[in-house]
């Protein structure tokens, strides 16, 4: 199956391989939603994209509409259960910590703060 138009969602097939518009490889599709794809990242944080990202797939590959530093505001990290509430909320974004230890920190705060 190959695509070069709307709505993509149904044909990406796991386990293809994922570029951006100038070819560079990103990662490999491991799932597919509803509305976004999942892409797994060698050495990386795995992540999912909305469908309209997508320029053209086929059994083998998908190719995305830009380059990959344009794409970063379009990631979405999966595992939000794990952040801090505040964080969920809107009161604090990510970027109020300066490094991956201090979220891991403020959500084991939140967890006692709040044990479910």
């Amino acid at each position: 199956m190959s695509y070069d138009g709307d709505t993509p969602g149904m044909g990406i097939t796991c386990g293809s391989s994922v570029a951006d518009s100038d070819g560079r490889h990103l990662g490999t599709v491991a799932e597919v939603g509803a509305e976004h794809f999942k892409i797994q990242v060698h050495l990386g944080r795995d992540f999912w994209l909305p469908f309209d990202l997508v320029q053209r797939f086929d059994d083998e590959s998908t190719v995305l509409t830009m380059p990959s530093a344009a794409i970063e505001s379009r990631r979405i990290y999966s595992g939000i259960e794990h952040l801090p509430k505040e964080e969920l909320d809107g009161s604090v974004k990510p970027a109020d910590y300066s490094t991956p230890g201090q979220i891991v920190e403020a959500s084991r705060a939140a967890a006692l703060r709040d044990p479910r």
